[in-house]
Parts: C-alpha cells; sequence; structure tokens
C-alpha cells in the first residue's frame, strides 16, 4: 500500500535579539512512499532562510 507525506523543516532562533516565533516553517517536500519504505530529505537553505525582516523595527 503505498502513501503520501508531507515533510516538514522548522526552525527555531534561540539567540535572536528581537521575539521569534517558537517554530518557523522554512521548507517542504512531498514523497511518495511504498509500505515500509524509507527515505531521507535533504534540505539546503540560504542566508534568506535566517533573516528577520519587520516594517515596526
Amino acid at each position: 500500500m503505498a502513501g503520501k507525506e508531507v515533510v516538514q523543516l522548522y526552525l527555531r532562533d534561540v539567540e535572536s535579539t528581537v521575539p521569534r516565533p517558537l517554530q518557523e516553517l522554512k521548507g517542504y517536500v512531498k514523497v511518495s512512499l511504498q509500505l515500509g519504505e524509507e527515505t531521507t530529505e535533504h534540505y539546503e537553505l540560504d542566508k534568506r532562510a535566517f533573516a528577520y525582516y519587520d516594517v515596526k523595527l
């Protein structure tokens, strides 16, 4: 039996000097797997994935 799953990558900035969410979604990928199958997903994040922008600052 095959199935589909969405693998999500969340990050948290523990050293931020401004209030940030506890978790921020930084990437996701949809995968299809057969019964008993395993996979490993890799994410490549650029510096924009770690940036923060707020018009109030």
